[in-house]
């Protein structure tokens, strides 16, 4: 993974942690807990996906890499 790859995640990570915080109504910390958050989310989230076999349904491909968003 190169270091332009890592930054996409991480901004990826930033949007998606920014809107489940949003939605949950917690409003301590900032943009990097956000983006923390979203990164072990994402994380959490693609083990399950893979282990259970669970379709993707939105994946932007970004320089011919697959981000999976929502599966």
């Amino acid at each position: 993974m190169s270091l332009l790859d890592f930054i996409i995640l991480f901004v990826i990570a930033a949007i998606t942690g920014s809107v489940a915080r949003s939605l949950v109504g917690y409003d301590r910390g900032g943009c990097i807990l956000s983006a923390i958050v979203g990164f072990i989310g994402a994380l959490i989230g693609t083990w399950l996906g893979r282990e259970y076999d669970l379709p993707e349904i939105w994946s932007p491909i970004i320089h011919g890499i697959k981000y999976p968003i929502v599966w």
